[in-house]
């Protein structure tokens, strides 16, 4: 019986619909708008519900699955965290990893020193991307706003977790480079290893910045573009592959079935 897999994704990213369209190859697979919530989503009988697009509305689908025992790559409180500037920043500050200085507040009441970046505090809606960069005098801003410090830097890093794969890419500020893949040191290791460890997400991706005292942990995302990763693409299907095959155990109550890996080989 052919695995049937809801993903919600606008079409936006080239690699990530490559990539679903050749799952039809093995699983078939239902397109969801992550624009549009969809309470109609338990009626497909799904073996994977996966947010490639991370919206409010695909959001409250991963909830939906995640309350009906549906099969999911990430759980649904670990990726609303993320969504949160201020909530994201405690966790990733208790788990131990270096980041920028934040406050959220008013104006008046933020006392660090510029330069500074105002952001809105949730990652969601139309202003989600709404920044400010504060480089110098006071703080001058309407309502309250996450404000991180600026770290001055020469190089801006996105480390991709996928599953068990780590892969990174990096663009170069400074002397205007392209984004290309580069190495994946022990210490990038180390923090996708924490994060994967603290949180118990299987894909996200970490924006980070190298400073004078090192890696600098900005943000993370519980979904990835995978731009600039060379093996990105397998591993990102190997994920979902392991996923359906779990959900598929586990609805039957028995171990991976052997016949499903042999349909795919």
């Amino acid at each position: 019986m052919t695995p049937t897999i809801a993903v919600a994704t606008d079409g936006s990213n080239p690699i990530k619909s490559a990539l679903f369209s050749a799952i039809d190859g093995w699983g078939e697979v239902l397109i969801l708008d992550p624009e549009r919530e969809h309470p109609d989503l338990l009626d497909h009988d799904l073996d994977l519900y996966h947010m490639a697009r991370r919206r409010e509305p695909s959001l409250a689908d991963l909830r939906r699955a995640c309350e009906a025992g549906i099969e999911t790559v990430n759980a649904y409180e670990e990726a609303r965290t993320l969504v949160d500037r201020q909530a994201c920043g405690k966790m990733l500050a208790d788990a131990g990893l270096r980041t920028p200085a934040t406050q959220y507040g008013r104006a008046e009441g933020i006392d660090l020193d510029p330069p500074l970046i105002a952001k809105p505090r949730y990652e969601l809606g139309p202003l989600r991307h709404q920044v400010e960069v504060l480089a110098e005098g006071e703080l001058d801003f309407e309502g309250e706003h996450f404000v991180q410090e600026y770290v001055p830097h020469e190089e801006s890093i996105k480390l991709y977790q996928l599953g068990t794969e780590t892969g990174a890419v990096t663009g170069v500020e400074a002397s205007r480079q392209p984004t290309r893949e580069r190495e994946v040191t022990e210490g990038l290791c180390a923090i996708a290893d924490r994060i994967r460890e603290r949180t118990g997400l299987e894909l996200f991706e970490v924006d980070l910045v190298v400073g004078e005292e090192g890696y600098y942990v900005v943000d993370v995302n519980a979904a990835v573009s995978m731009r600039g990763v060379s093996d990105g693409y397998a591993a990102y299907e190997t994920l979902l592959y392991d996923r359906v095959q779990q959900s598929i155990g586990r609805r039957a109550g028995t171990a991976v079935p052997a016949t499903a890996v042999e349909q795919r080989t």
